[in-house]
């Protein structure tokens, strides 16, 4: 077969897949003229755990190809990469050795390109150079032994109980203000008289206060937990429910006894990250150059937190509210140009003004539910329809474009 025809397919074949994807055509011909083309079949191996960098970066263009991990006590699977894989970027990490066997669990081909070809393309396109990003943050210099920050130990129970207070509902705001000085988690408990939860109360809850019992200012009750309680579980919770407090009792539901309460602060202080309050920043934030900084941290905290295969789910769950947060804020920002085509924003969950803008199905629910890959460039059509009469929100705009469509099939496609 002409050599021509041959790069054309490889062309072809590359651009279906990132970071080739958005590659201009003329530079998909480069790269696939650079390489070759390789066959093996299967339970062979490409390379070998410790073999120094290659001159190739693979992309199986069919088959199947295990990754493991060599020790004392043998292999280990540590993945299986199908069509659209790439094989051998770990080059660009660390000496560029390679971290793990590749051995093919089928008859294989592979489309190899240059590597010193595909690093050209590392700096001259962004895009190129956050996938690799990404590649080197989930299996780099650590390889598959890196742990995400959603393995942290959660704080002990021992812990949390020391810092509990709890009050009976009729206590006076006076009394309770001089609990709320001393508290050192910043929250007191309001339980019955046999311990069970009955809500919570804030210094700022009683600064709203009419007087008299703090029941009347307090908190409707936290979700519930049980004791043996994790970080990734803790997180996923509050998120889901939006609050930055759980209770946690003997059972896990609100009517047994409170044994403790958790709040984010001190879930970030053992796992050192703050995604609730990090969400709740953006959704809350009052102008665009608020919401420009912690985009960026949000994008950190995920690619901190994805590091194994279960972490993935975790890190979507996180990335939707992080998404449903952005367009919240931008249409809460946005309100009267909403109002203005049509959206009561306050209101949105109405048929009449939900069915007027698609941009919205993802977001109306509460709590917010799975949002698809798609949902992002919904925000972005939303937020240039009303950038498109309201010269303010162009910062909107800018923000939400720099925030990654997620894919849970491909994790590094996020960055």
């Amino acid at each position: 077969m002409r050599t021509s025809v041959i790069r054309q397919r490889v062309a072809d074949f590359l651009k279906q897949h990132a970071p080739f994807d958005i590659l201009p055509e003329a530079d998909l011909l480069d790269l696939a003229g650079s390489g070759k083309v390789k066959f093996h079949e299967s339970e062979e191996y490409v390379f070998r755990q410790g073999d120094p960098k290659g001159h190739f970066v693979w992309t199986i263009q069919q088959g199947r190809v295990e990754l493991l991990e060599e020790n004392t006590t043998g292999e280990h699977l540590r993945d299986v990469l199908g069509e659209g894989d790439l094989l051998g970027l770990e080059r660009f990490a660390g000496d560029g050795s390679c971290l793990y066997s590749a051995r093919t669990a089928s008859d294989v081909i592979l489309y190899g390109v240059a590597a010193a070809q595909f690093e050209s393309t590392v700096d001259r396109y962004p895009s190129v150079r956050r996938f690799l990003a990404a590649h080197v943050s989930v299996s780099g210099n650590l390889g598959f032994n890196r742990t995400s920050w959603l393995e942290a130990d959660a704080p002990p129970l021992a812990f949390l109980r020391s810092r509990l207070d709890v009050l009976p509902p009729d206590t006076s705001t006076k009394d309770a203000a001089s609990v709320l000085a001393e508290s050192r988690s910043g929250v007191v408990a309001l339980v019955d008289e046999g311990g069970r939860p009955m809500g919570t109360i804030t210094s700022l809850d009683l600064c709203s206060a009419p007087g008299g019992a703090i029941c009347a200012a307090a908190r409707s009750c936290p979700p519930t937990i049980a004791p043996s309680l994790s970080t990734r579980a803790a997180v996923r919770e509050m998120l889901q429910s939006r609050s930055d407090q759980l209770l946690i009792t003997a059972d896990g539901t609100g009517d047994s006894h409170l044994e403790a309460l958790l709040t984010a602060s001190d879930l970030a202080l053992f796992c050192g990250r703050d995604p609730v309050h990090l969400v709740g920043s953006i959704r809350h934030a009052a102008s665009p150059s608020e919401i420009a900084p912690l985009v960026p941290l949000a994008t950190g905290l995920l690619r901190e937190g994805l590091a194994q295969p279960q972490d993935v789910d975790d890190c979507c769950r996180i990335g939707t509210e992080v998404i449903s947060a952005l367009a919240d804020a931008c249409i809460r920002l946005a309100d009267d140009d909403v109002r203005a085509a049509g959206i009561d924003a306050p209101n949105r969950s109405r048929r009449r003004e939900f069915d007027s803008c698609p941009a919205l199905r993802p977001f109306v629910a509460d709590p917010a539910p799975g949002i698809p890959v798609s949902a992002i460039v919904q925000v972005r059509h939303l937020v240039d329809r009303i950038a498109r009469k309201q010269r303010r929100c162009a910062g909107l705009r800018a923000v939400c474009r720099g925030w990654p469509i997620t894919s849970r099939s491909n994790p590094a496609r996020c960055w």
